[in-house]
């Protein structure tokens, strides 16, 4: 056998198990129920959603995702747009509503790309038959002027 062979060997076994164990410890597991609800978006004029889940941390259910900058929109101003979840249940009644914002809160400009921001809002205790979360993005308060700061 080359000699080489077995210390490249050992470290490519040692480099895919840190990538297959730092995968596993990183994800996030979906919050215990019998089943998660499903989640929609709604992207307003300024920007868009992407890559939303739900997620656990610490015992705790979070909702996660990015907001991206939409073009033309590119430069306007996104500090006043702010995201409404409601959650729903089977029938389409609505169980609960909150009001959530993204870090940093003006987009910056992204250097080869759009800027985005991110968000991570504490989801506390879903409400029992919750099958629907909807993300709703607004770019105004006015569309909302008793909005709660969470």
């Amino acid at each position: 056998m080359h000699p080489i062979l077995p210390s490249a060997l050992r470290a490519a076994t040692g480099l895919l198990a840190a990538l297959l164990l730092g995968g596993c410890l990183s994800m996030s597991a979906p919050p215990a129920g019998p089943a998660s609800p499903s989640l929609t978006k709604v992207d307003s004029a300024r920007v868009t959603l992407w890559n939303i889940s739900l997620g656990k941390k610490a015992g705790q259910v979070f909702l996660y995702g990015h907001v991206f900058r939409r073009y033309p929109a590119a430069d306007e101003d996104t500090t006043h747009t702010h995201l409404a979840i409601t959650l729903f249940n089977a029938g389409g009644e609505r169980l609960r509503e909150l009001t959530a914002d993204f870090e940093p809160r003006q987009i910056p400009h992204g250097y080869r790309g759009p800027g985005y921001s991110a968000f991570a809002v504490p989801m506390d205790v879903l409400p029992e038959g919750t099958m629907r979360i909807q993300i709703q993005a607004r770019d105004d308060l006015a569309s909302d002027p008793a909005r709660p700061v969470r």
